[in-house]
């Protein structure tokens, strides 16, 4: 089977008097490294099979290898065999991107890096793993909190073995960089948008309050929602006996807060809105009635 193989070296550089170290710090470094290298190779979508092993390593040593190898998919194209260099290129822009920000929180506009003021044209898939939803951006973070509890650790660096050129090279002062963020922009806690859109009126709501509230069902998602109703046009229209009841269907611009969802990164609807515009209002079908003098 045509593959294509890598070794790269994680290195831990320990003091003097010290050839030891934290085994959740190693261990979490070796589950986020591979998680990385497995992510960017996702996004190629080359449909070969990735692997990414240990190798042992000599008693006392905090040097582990690991071998990255990309075995042909059956039936598939040729191998790529630059796609490891790929896949390192993209993890090396990654941690020098972190090491640029500081700790900060990324600002992402059209494909390029906002730091400082200064643009940072970076990969798709780099942009990706910066996303705090990242399965490897959050090993990474935990890796690094883990090697900044061990004091005797004071940097980590990812050597490619062939030639010995560094992948990525954080130093102890620099862990505190990988903290977990809890979005890669700023996003305003509440906004408000306006859809035109078709609700079925389900009855009045008695609020403590007293404020007027209909309760409603959106026919495009099924969801049930409250609100009020604003348009002087319609409201007068049915103070002045328009029917206006549950069953009936309205035509409207409905305005709805939405509030940000940090776990999942995008705005969810509140459950209240409000009616600005009553286009169309369409009463429910009259009951038929049963004519008994005809049966």
């Amino acid at each position: 089977m045509d593959s294509s193989e890598e070794k790269i070296i994680v290195n831990f550089g320990t003091d003097s008097d010290s050839d030891k170290a934290n085994a959740l710090a190693v261990a979490s470094s070796i589950e986020a490294v591979a998680t990385m290298i497995n992510e960017v190779h996702k996004e190629f979508k080359d449909n070969h099979e990735l692997l990414v092993k240990a190798r042992p390593f000599a008693p006392g040593s905090l040097e582990i290898p690991l071998d990255i190898v990309v075995l042909a998919a059956v039936g598939a194209s040729l191998l790529d065999k630059e796609v490891i260099s790929s896949i390192l290129k993209i993890v090396k822009e990654y941690f020098a991107i972190k090491k640029a920000l500081k700790g900060d929180v990324p600002k992402i506009e059209n494909g390029r890096v906002i730091i400082e003021g200064n643009t940072i044209h970076a990969h798709n898939i780099t942009i990706n793993l910066l996303n705090p939803s990242s399965c490897a951006n959050k090993l990474v973070s935990k890796a690094m909190e883990e090697a900044g509890r061990d004091k005797s650790i004071k940097d980590i660096k990812i050597v490619k073995d062939s030639d010995q050129k560094e992948i990525a090279h954080v130093d102890r002062s620099e862990f505190k960089y990988y903290r977990e963020l809890e979005s890669i922009v700023d996003v305003p806690e509440e906004e408000c948008m306006t859809e035109r859109t078709t609700l079925i009126i389900y009855g009045p709501i008695l609020d403590a309050n007293n404020s007027i509230l209909w309760k409603f069902k959106r026919v495009t998602d099924q969801k049930i929602i409250q609100a009020n109703i604003t348009d002087e046009s319609f409201l007068s229209r049915v103070a002045s006996g328009e029917k206006f009841a549950a069953g009936d269907m309205l035509e409207a611009d409905l305005l709805i807060r939405q509030k940000y969802n940090k776990m999942f990164g995008e705005y969810e609807d509140w459950k209240k809105g409000t009616i600005t515009k009553v286009h169309k209002h369409t009463p429910r079908p009259e009951q038929g009635r049963f004519d008994y003098a005809k049966s």
